[in-house]
């Protein structure tokens, strides 16, 4: 636009130069002239710039968003007892416990892995992607129960069970046991959350005297008769924030309702442990260093300026002093007892030998010293003004801290009465008052390294970096790419509007219901499949009056919509059976306009599927769902399982989903450029989605927890869900898996609630793309709807 506007001001100067060298470009900006509707054109130009600006504004608008308020606003934070299941489901699954290792990106072995980053991992993955200091008492003490029972099973699965001479295992690892390694280890280290460093014993022990007690830098007498976690110690503070006294610490562990040590299990051989590093300063030693200097200030002060010390003359003094009460009895005997006096003195203190010039050297160079450092503190006036400066800020912060600690413990004990907002809000100062204390330490550290000079090696003071895992609901929004409005528009419309009209066409109706739209067919007017037209018995059930056909509910993953899933559609309404299609917008691509707080929680999406059932008048459903439509059977299947009749996945999300293969295949890998998939996975509100509002243990699903007749399919080259994992997960619980290329009928039709199938050689979706792999989908379908009905009527 602006070199054709520059061409027609100056042809001259720049439209003949364009003809001769760049004819192309001349012949562009000629046809941009001669079309009359240009300046159309230039509006259409003007738009896509602020449409340009607007989605950068966006989605810049996104990163700057707290993630922590994020992840609590999809979905409540887990109670107690549900993530203590939760924990004892997956660890009963692997019989592989060394799997968490894979969640860090460089893939590290696990003997590598610290302490410290393994409670990282697991507070961030199993506590809502809180922090440690967000955490209750009775949350950090099942914290250190998931650290213990991972290193016990990782103990047993690298060593194996302990056999003593007689060939019997009979041996039995106890709490202590475990938390002692075996052995018992007097080196007791105390750990902070705020800078996940060890600090020994000695450390502790020249804190300040005044040092606060519930600051989060505290210390308590430790019983160095065994180990002590680094985790347990971290604990003294928390439970004395509770109202417990150190010396109730000991019954922590029998007042925890959550104990997977408290039961008997074979000793592995050997134990094994994370990695402690133990760190040559504790997490407060430069500022407790400074508090102490301050202190022994004064007191030198007060020493020098209001006492005389002269240890020679005052042994004399006390030994003429003595004489003197001996000869209180002789007044006669004065002269003598004086010369008893300095007889007794040269008896302990020879004139002139080596005792009395040590005597005097000592009283000479004891006054000497402490009038040297009283002069040389003296002198350090900007070392002491630190000292106070520092003082004065860490009080402060404490105090802080320990006041949005308090409040965040009544926030929780009403949680459901509490907003995420105001929830993160306040977590995020306790942790703000953390990090400042961190930068106290920092300053203190500079300070005291700047005074030293060369007298201290810098290097014994640098910490190793964390080791950084996928941590996905706190990483910046990854891969968002910014396209045309005009190609938002297009690719919109052409999904929108073509599956509005070919639904039409197929008898649906286009219906909302609280804040989820969705496709209704009524279905085909017809009798259970159960029961014969002469009313005879069938699969050896009496015959009665036929049932509502059971309504199947398909809910799409992530994608385009709908619109992609037509074959599917069509082999289900064979069926004849009511068919619901709800939509799920903010996993739908092109739709840039759509609010970061469209995202459902597990409870609405919950109640809505109840409801939308309701309406129609059905009290149950087979739900089938593909890829990120399975968190949403997960749902239902958990929150609302009185409406789910049957559950067929295909290329099911929620399976394994503790296994870290999903978020690094979606999050941190892309698929080559210029493919549908790469268009829809750059997607803003795809990725808002996955890193922001995609609670992993709401939706991970077990197979314990499904009670209903169900069907899974597989690709065996699914990119996305670890498909070997979860396939092996399905032979180690006895479900029967088919080649889905072979399957039949019959295979449906059998016995059995769970049944699985794989697609060899498929990818993840692929049935969208070959209508050959639909059919065995739709039979599958009707063959648990059959099952649901059939458990129906012998229920009733």
């Amino acid at each position: 636009m602006l070199l054709r506007d520059l061409c027609e001001y100056s042809p001259e100067s720049i439209q003949q130069p364009l003809q001769q060298y760049l004819p192309m470009l001349d012949k562009l900006i000629t046809a941009m002239k001669s079309y009359n509707g240009y300046r159309l054109l230039d509006v259409w130009c003007v738009i896509e710039a602020l449409f340009f600006i607007a989605f950068k504004l966006k989605i810049r608008y996104l990163q700057s968003k707290d993630p922590l308020e994020a992840s609590l606003s999809a979905a409540p934070m887990l109670d107690p007892d549900e993530r203590r299941a939760l924990w004892e489901r997956i660890v009963s699954v692997e019989s592989d416990p060394t799997w968490i290792s894979e969640w860090f990106l460089d893939h590290p072995p696990i003997d590598s892995i610290s302490i410290y980053d393994i409670l990282d991992f697991l507070c961030w993955s199993l506590f809502d992607g809180r922090n440690q200091e967000h955490l209750t008492t009775q949350e950090l003490n099942d914290l250190e129960g998931f650290v213990e029972d991972l290193e016990y099973r990782i103990s047993i699965h690298l060593y194996g069970i302990a056999v003593e001479e007689g060939g019997e295992e009979e041996e039995i690892v106890t709490e202590s046991m475990v938390s002692d390694g075996g052995e018992k280890d007097n080196t007791t280290r105390d750990y902070d959350v705020t800078t996940n460093r060890n600090r020994t014993s000695s450390d502790v022990a020249t804190a300040p005297a005044d040092t606060d007690s519930n600051n989060g830098y505290d210390s308590y007498s430790i019983d160095k008769t065994r180990y002590e976690s680094p985790l347990r110690s971290k604990f003294r503070r928390s439970s004395i924030e509770g109202g417990r006294t150190p010396n109730s610490i000991s019954t922590r562990r029998s007042e925890s309702s959550f104990s997977i040590l408290s039961i008997e299990r074979p000793r592995p051989e050997k134990s094994f442990r994370f990695r402690r590093d133990i760190e040559r300063e504790g997490p407060n030693y430069f500022s407790n260093l400074y508090e102490a200097y301050k202190i022994r200030y004064d007191r030198y002060k007060n020493m020098i300026e209001k006492a005389d010390f002269h240890p020679v003359q005052d042994l004399s003094h006390l030994v003429a002093e003595t004489a003197q009460q001996v000869a209180k009895t002789a007044h006669s005997a004065e002269e003598s007892a004086m010369k008893s006096a300095e007889n007794m003195y040269e008896t302990f203190v020879q004139p002139g030998s080596q005792m009395d010039k040590h005597l005097s050297a000592l009283s000479s160079a004891t006054y000497t010293q402490l009038t040297e450092a009283w002069n040389s503190v003296k002198g350090m006036k900007e070392r002491l003004e630190t000292a106070n400066f520092l003082s004065e800020q860490r009080k402060a912060l404490m105090q802080q801290a320990r006041g949005n600690r308090a409040m965040l413990t009544r926030m929780r004990e009403m949680s459901y009465a509490v907003n995420s907002k105001q929830m993160a809000g306040i977590m995020r100062k306790i942790t703000e008052s953390y990090e400042a204390l961190e930068k106290i330490e920092v300053t203190a550290r500079d300070g005291f390294l700047s005074a030293a000079g060369k007298l201290t090696d810098n290097s014994l003071f640098k910490q190793q970096k964390p080791k950084r895992y996928a941590r996905y609901s706190s990483d910046p929004i990854l891969g968002i790419y910014t396209y045309p409005l005009g190609i938002n528009l297009f690719l919109f419309s052409a999904s929108e509007f073509s599956l509005r009209i070919m639904l039409k066409r197929r008898g649906f109706e286009r219906r909302s219901i609280g804040p989820v739209a969705y496709y209704y067919h009524p279905g085909k007017e017809s009798s259970s499949p159960l029961i014969n037209t002469d009313n005879t018995e069938v699969y050896g059930l009496p015959s009665r009056e036929s049932p509502k056909s059971t309504p199947v509910v398909f809910i799409h993953g992530i994608g385009v919509g709908l619109v992609v899933y037509i074959n599917l559609i069509d082999a289900l309404l064979e069926s004849g059976r009511p068919l619901l299609l709800p939509e799920i917008p903010y996993v739908s691509g092109f739709r840039p306009w759509q609010s970061s707080s469209a995202v459902l929680s597990p409870a609405v999406v919950a109640s809505t599927m109840t409801a939308m059932l309701a309406y129609h008048g059905y009290n149950k459903a087979t739900f089938v769902g593909h890829s990120y439509g399975t968190s949403w059977l997960s749902y239902v299947c958990k929150y609302a399982h009185s409406v789910v009749a049957a559950l067929l996945f295909l290329d099911p999300i929620c399976f394994c989903l503790y296994h870290p293969h999903l978020t690094k295949s979606f999050v941190y890998r892309r698929p080559d450029p210029g493919s549908i998939a790469y268009i829809v996975r750059t997607d803003m509100m795809v990725n808002w989605t996955i890193q922001r509002a995609f609670p992993w243990t709401w939706i991970v699903l077990f197979l314990e927890q499904i009670n209903v007749p169900c069907t899974i399919f597989l690709g065996d080259k699914d990119t996305l869900v670890p498909a070997e994992k979860v396939e092996a997960y399905l032979r180690s619980n006895g479900v029967p898996i088919s080649n889905a290329d072979i399957v039949d009928k019959s295979f449906f039709e059998e016995k059995g609630d769970l049944k699985s199938c794989v697609w060899r050689g498929a990818v993840h979706g692929g049935f969208t793309e070959e209508p050959e792999m639909v059919p065995n989908i739709a039979v599958a379908c009707n063959a648990l709807c059959h099952k649901a009905e059939q458990l129906e009527l012998l229920q009733s």
